[in-house]
């Protein structure tokens, strides 16, 4: 199986000197999450993901000096000097690179040229197609992580930001779950409503303005369903790909011990193809 079979073509690219929102506004009208930042010759100088962006959102320091940051330009929030990968290489030695890097895409080059864009939704796909049966829910999940309902979004942003996170579960009281929360999730919130002060021009100069700072329970979705930790992963990076979801909370009875997501996946795939390569 090689990259050039489950890659995504054409890339959508865009500038360095392009901004922050024009990256937002581009990846939702195409429905992506991450854009090759090419130079002028078409050549990959960096990547934007909605993860640099949401690091790029909650960099602010304290929330009086958060600021609108959608005319920044993109050369100072980009991941740069991304790794790439020939069309002709395996798809083994792509889910390697991307979980040894810890990256979640890859440009794909054919004679120096871009001609696509290996991602973990791509993995996720080839995952559901070729490895029915060869690795478990349980086998690929990872231990959850908790926050509380009331929870400052902003405090949220910063725990993704800072420990990339991409999945987490929100709580109520007695430890009780009440919602999933993604990256994604978080991309198409609002971000400027996160703010916990308002910046006021006045004829005194600027000034801050506190205003009701947004939880964690407003932005969150409702658990509709879980996997079992038995459940087959190929079935469930299948349910993955056709709810448009990144990731599933794993749940053994009523108790919820885990969650997969396609960053899960692509480990999924780097395991399986080692195997097979033993």
């Amino acid at each position: 199986m090689k990259v050039k079979d489950y890659m995504s073509s054409p890339v959508v690219t865009i500038s360095p000197y392009d901004t922050l929102g024009k990256a937002r506004n581009l990846m939702l009208e195409r429905g992506v999450h991450r854009l090759v930042v090419v130079d002028e010759k078409g050549a990959p100088v960096g990547v934007i993901s909605i993860s640099d962006i949401i690091r790029a959102v909650s960099s602010g320091g304290p929330p009086w000096r958060w600021r609108d940051k959608s005319s920044a330009l993109l050369m100072r929030y980009m991941s740069k000097d991304p790794v790439t990968i020939g069309a002709e290489e395996t798809v083994a030695e792509a889910a390697r690179i991307m979980v040894e890097r810890n990256v979640s895409c890859l440009p794909v080059m054919l004679n120096r040229e871009l001609v696509g864009i290996i991602t973990k939704t791509d993995m996720t796909r080839l995952f559901s197609e070729r490895f029915r049966g060869a690795l478990k829910v349980r086998d690929l999940m990872r231990n959850p992580t908790f926050v509380r309902e009331t929870l400052p979004v902003k405090k949220v942003l910063k725990l993704f930001s800072k420990k990339r996170e991409d999945a987490i579960v929100v709580v109520a009281s007695k430890e009780r779950p009440v919602g999933f929360l993604t990256e994604r999730d978080l991309f198409f919130y609002e971000t400027s409503r996160a703010k916990g002060y308002s910046v006021i021009n006045s004829e005194f100069g600027r000034i801050s303005s506190e205003i009701k700072e947004r939880r964690v329970s407003e932005v969150a979705r409702e658990i509709r369903a879980t996997l079992n930790p038995e459940l087959d992963a190929a079935k469930a990076a299948r349910m993955m790909l056709d709810w448009g979801v990144t990731g599933l909370p794993v749940a053994d009875g009523d108790k919820l011990i885990g969650v997969l997501t396609k960053r899960d996946i692509v480990r999924g795939v780097s395991i399986v193809s080692s195997r097979e390569e033993g």
